[in-house]
């Protein structure tokens, strides 16, 4: 086998402007294909978000979940945990389907732990109508948009490893790669769903916090005159009372802070375990219909994966594993960077580091039992904060390099191949094989 040398001639991934002649409409439309994928695999990945810290979430505890690894773990992880449950409800998919915001730091979960915490009707105020979706459904029809995103992207990379190259088309191939990615939700495809709403900060801030005030303040109000109607009727000492009326006063206090309030317990106090506010509660919720809740059977999750959920996750890191391969072939192929433009090496090592993390994330993560959780387990750390800022601001670079270096072929493909490589017309005959 001859040793690997660089091409004759120029330097194969030399940058060289190409798009003087691309009309402005004709820009628009590369960049909304561009950012297409992009758009569809975040609109469709990012969960429901519920705050349970009693204040705004910053914005470092929301760009993780941008991240393309977050999202294909989250569809893994929803999958893995309805193939080891029994009993699954609508209330069930609804606490896997959201993310939970805890802890004095804010720090996301959606573990199992948390997702029977949430149960209650207090908290889940509007449950799915089924376990699953239907096919006729939003959720459906975000799968259905990944899947024709994902099946176009596999047919550019075909493309491409006939050409032996790495970006065909420009702008509209950038994030082409995470299209296919989006395919595992196919995969979690009947468990995924925001037909539901949990009560948040804002939510208990207007609705209990004033009512259980104006509660607390009445009931010890009837309480202090009660005693001491009852210590003159009956002899009673005052002290007692009014000890009592501290207790009271102290417990309408706690039950005041968001922090330290018990959502469940507001729900308990009320004499038809019902909340203050009604306009709360949207229709079909789950306080309207308690059998939601009430009468669902105990959940079972089993803790050790059985064969469907080994063999789900074997799946899914071939299926990364595969995608790892094809990029490396193309990095390091001779005729590949010798066909490659810049903006193709920026497109490769992008994507090299993407994937290859998430197959090593993934690995280690099941290694150590680290499934019980939809939110990848590194979701609250700063180095993956970091590592998501670098990685969209190395995307917007990518795409700011191939739509300089796009052109317009003569049969109206888009390409950042130079013209005096002469693959014009092979590349034109496998788009319009067929015609």
């Amino acid at each position: 086998m001859a040793p690997f040398s660089p091409p004759s001639g120029p330097v194969p991934y030399q940058f060289l402007v190409q798009s003087q002649n691309v009309s402005v409409s004709e820009w628009f439309a590369q960049l909304t294909l561009c950012f297409a994928p992009l758009a569809g695999h975040v609109l469709v990945g990012i969960p429901t978000l519920v705050n349970r810290t009693g204040r705004p979430i910053p914005l470092s505890r929301r760009i993780p979940l941008f991240n393309p690894i977050t999202i294909a773990w989250r569809y893994v992880m929803i999958a893995d945990r309805r193939l080891r449950c029994n009993g699954w409800t609508p209330a069930h998919m609804a606490a896997t389907n959201a993310v939970f915001l805890e802890g004095d730091v804010g720090r996301w979960t959606s573990s199992e732990a948390a997702m029977e915490r949430y149960l209650a009707p207090s908290s889940l105020i509007k449950a799915p109508p089924k376990s699953h979706v239907d096919l006729i459904s939003v959720s459906m029809l975000g799968t259905l948009v990944v899947v024709f995103q994902g099946a176009q992207a596999l047919y550019e990379s075909v493309i491409a490893a006939a050409l032996k190259s790495m970006l065909i088309r420009g702008p509209a191939s950038v994030f082409m790669p995470i299209a296919i990615s989006s395919l595992v939700r196919l995969f979690a495809a009947p468990w995924i769903t925001q037909d539901f709403a949990f009560r948040d900060w804002e939510d208990w801030d207007c609705v209990a916090t004033p009512d259980t005030t104006s509660t607390s303040s009445s009931t010890a109000d009837a309480a202090r005159l009660t005693g001491r109607e009852e210590g003159v009727e009956e002899g009673g000492p005052v002290g007692n009372n009014t000890a009592q009326t501290e207790a009271d006063g102290k417990e309408g206090t706690q039950r005041e802070s968001p922090e330290t309030l018990e959502l469940p317990r507001a729900v308990e106090d009320s004499d038809n375990d019902t909340p203050k506010n009604p306009h709360v509660l949207l229709p079909g919720s789950a306080a309207a219909t308690p059998d939601i809740i009430t009468t669902t059977t105990p959940l079972w999750i089993r803790h050790r994966p059985g064969w469907l959920s080994i063999t789900l996750r074997v799946v899914v890191l071939f299926f990364f594993l595969a995608m790892v391969g094809v990029q490396v072939s193309h990095f390091f192929n001779h005729h590949a960077l010798a066909r490659s433009s810049l903006s193709g090496i920026a497109l490769g090592l992008l994507y090299h580091v993407l994937t290859a993390l998430f197959l090593a994330l993934s690995v280690v993560y099941m290694l150590q039992g680290k499934t019980n959780d939809t939110m990848i387990p590194c979701v609250n750390s700063t180095w993956y904060l970091v590592y998501t800022i670098v990685w969209y601001t190395w995307a917007v670079v990518t795409v700011v390099l191939s739509a300089l270096e796009v052109r317009r072929t003569s049969c109206g493909i888009y390409t950042v191949f130079r013209a005096s490589a002469g693959l014009d017309e092979e590349l034109c005959s496998y788009y319009f094989a067929g015609t």
